[in-house]
């Protein structure tokens, strides 16, 4: 959650610039990568590489990005999306 933190106003600003496609497909492969790092680690260390991948990977899926994704998409009707989710 840490890294989440720090890095979530830096991928903010990337959706802000590019869009929230690239940002999620991006953090969804990331995920996929720091959780096989977690589950595959012979280490201490490693474990916690895998853990600052999941970090990176949160600020990029989770509800900011999914919101600003939602914001974009539904931009007349954004309100309505934003309450179904």
């Amino acid at each position: 959650l840490v890294i989440s933190g720090i890095t979530g106003i830096r991928v903010g600003r990337i959706i802000d610039h590019h869009g929230p496609r690239m940002v999620m497909t991006a953090g969804s492969a990331t995920g996929t990568t720091g959780l096989v790092v977690i589950a595959l680690a012979p280490n201490l260390p490693v474990f916690f590489a895998g853990w600052i991948l999941a970090g990176l990977a949160m600020s990029a899926t989770f509800y900011q990005p999914a919101f600003a994704a939602l914001t974009r998409w539904w931009a007349p009707d954004h309100v309505r999306a934003l309450t179904i989710v």
